[in-house]
């Protein structure tokens, strides 16, 4: 079981290589600590692969998000053009994988101002507007899906994904950090959802 790191020091800002033109992440194989949480949790059989398909949605969510927070462009031209970029260099998204990028962008993009005071509230030392763009943008994905009502996934196989993007993008520090910070949140979303139950059942 892989564990809670406590808060380190913030990153800094990163220049990953996929902001050129024409330069975009291949399907990233899943490391054996996602591999294995997933297993644990049942959403692979012991002797699966992991595809990481979702980690590659995940991976140009996290690029819409980037461009979005650099450039200050819409979301809606930002996700346009890396649709198209991805399409000219062979690399084309099925429907499906459209629908499923543009979810994660715009849900942690439109939720941003929220997600920014929640991360804010477990990690006072570093002001979110402080923070690499990159350890920012993949807590804000992370967070979104811990705040969704439908989502399947467990809150442990959201942090180990989030942690695996800041390992492949961010700073020898990414990691530490994005890895407590998220599992300093996912404790606070714990303990308001518990009070909100126990405020709906009266007890």
């Amino acid at each position: 079981m892989i564990g809670f790191a406590s808060v380190g020091a913030a990153g800094v800002v990163s220049k990953p290589s996929w902001r050129s033109p024409g330069i975009h992440p291949a399907e990233p194989a899943a490391d054996e600590a996602v591999r294995e949480v997933l297993v644990e949790e049942g959403w692979l059989g012991a002797d699966s692969a992991y595809r990481g398909r979702h980690s590659r949605y995940r991976a140009i969510a996290l690029q819409v998000l980037y461009e979005c927070d650099t450039t200050h462009h819409p979301l809606s031209q930002v996700l346009q053009r890396r649709f198209a970029s991805l399409r000219q260099n062979g690399m084309a998204l099925t429907s499906r994988g459209q629908d499923l990028v543009r979810g994660l962008a715009s849900g942690a993009w439109e939720a941003r101002d929220e997600i920014d005071r929640i991360i804010g509230g477990v990690a006072q030392r570093f002001p979110v507007d402080t923070l690499s763009v990159l350890d920012r943008n993949i807590m804000r994905l992370a967070v979104q899906e811990m705040l969704e009502p439908t989502m399947a996934k467990s809150v442990k196989v959201i942090v180990v994904e989030a942690v695996a993007l800041a390992e492949r993008y961010g700073t020898d520090q990414s990691p530490t950090f994005v890895h407590g910070v998220l599992g300093a949140v996912s404790q606070r979303l714990a303990r308001r959802a518990d009070c909100a139950f126990l405020e709906e059942t009266g007890r």
